[in-house]
């Protein structure tokens, strides 16, 4: 599950340079503000399909809709879930210091969970006229999308060797 990592000073440089800190932040972006999106999609749309009684050719016609949707989930959700992505791989990466990895395995689920209850909620206040009942649905999307966020952006900055401290050894 985690991979040994072996620092050489370039790579202790490389750590705490100045642009690992963007590193560490473009990844939250990338990984919660495009893939972030795509993964209550992913999910809801067979769902919804098996729900309604209908075949499985059908929920397998779903997912292949489901990457025409993609965008449409980008252009709404991606901003704030790259924002907030952004935030919670800086966090990540700053608590690494401290935690050893399975510690911050679980802190990089809990963070992601509550960073993806909080997608939802601003497009909420941000709404000119909000609808509660669309958000009530959302809030079971942001979690999951969030904590599976979360735990994507950990392991990716541990395989790019941008964790620092205990968390980068097993």
């Amino acid at each position: 599950m985690f991979w040994p990592v072996s620092d050489t000073e370039s790579d202790v440089q490389k750590k705490n340079g100045p642009w690992a800190w963007v590193r560490t932040a473009l990844v939250g972006i990338g990984i919660c503000g495009l893939i972030g999106p795509l993964l209550p999609v992913l999910v809801w749309m067979p769902v919804e399909i098996f729900r309604d009684r209908h075949s499985i050719l059908d929920a397998l016609k779903a997912l292949v809709l489901s990457f025409y949707m993609w965008p449409f989930a980008v252009i709404f959700m991606g901003p704030p879930g790259a924002l907030f992505g952004a935030f919670g791989a800086l966090w990540i990466r700053f608590r690494s210091r401290k935690l050893n990895p399975k510690q911050l395995w679980m802190e990089a689920a809990l963070a992601g969970l509550l960073l993806g209850i909080a997608v939802p909620l601003s497009m909420y206040i941000l709404a000119k006229s909000p609808d509660r009942d669309s958000f009530t649905m959302f809030i079971p999307m942001g979690i999951g999308s969030g904590t599976a966020c979360g735990l994507l952006a950990f392991l990716t900055l541990r395989r790019l060797g941008l964790l620092l401290g205990h968390a980068d050894s097993n």
